[in-house]
């Protein structure tokens, strides 16, 4: 389990770097609601204006979980899953 949480805790950081480029534009997104974050770890856009950044962005992380199941012997689904209250909780935090 902690070699799990050690896992997810750098997912976060490498999503963090990932997506460092797109940052403003996802916090952008994320303040006016055109994109939502689904518990599958995913985003979902809410507009034709953020659909081809919530791409972008989902491309990357699929990237990034594919790696970290592979590393630990998971499913994607249960990192995407764990990244998904990841995201949440720091989400929370930064309101």
């Amino acid at each position: 389990m902690k070699t799990i949480t050690q896992t997810l805790a750098l997912l976060t950081l490498i999503l963090s770097f990932n997506v460092s480029a797109l940052a403003m534009d996802l916090e952008e997104a994320r303040s006016k609601n055109l994109v939502t974050e689904l518990p599958t770890g995913y985003l979902k856009a809410n507009d034709d204006k953020a659909k081809s950044l919530a791409d972008e962005v989902n491309t990357k992380r699929k990237m990034a979980y594919e790696e970290i199941a592979k590393k630990n012997g998971l499913t994607l689904e249960q990192v995407s899953s764990q990244a998904a209250k990841k995201i949440a909780e720091k989400n929370t935090k930064g309101k």
